[in-house]
């Protein structure tokens, strides 16, 4: 039967394909710790056989991981306090 290849990657996020590749599968797409789908993406994909093909390709998918917003910035720098970048004048 056929088969979809591996859905490709989306920044942030994993996916666990196991052997849900057949025609007409669904999967979803899960991000990383630290990271939340952001409003309005869709994580989930689907293997169609579209029009005039001959091989089932994935849906693309719109998924955006974004940084968490309730967890802290990653890797503060002491140097550079937030409040600072944001006054400079060029």
């Amino acid at each position: 039967p056929p088969r979809c290849s591996r859905p490709k990657d989306v920044a942030n996020a994993h996916i666990d394909v196991g052997n849900n590749t057949l025609l007409n599968a669904r999967l979803r797409y899960t991000c990383n710790p630290g990271y939340k789908r952001k409003a309005g993406t869709s994580s989930l994909i689907q293997c169609i056989l579209r029009d005039g093909s001959t091989k089932p390709n994935w849906t693309d998918t719109t998924l955006q991981c974004i940084r968490d917003p309730a967890l802290p910035p990653q890797d503060p720098s002491p140097e550079l306090p937030a409040e600072r970048t944001t006054q400079r004048k060029g």
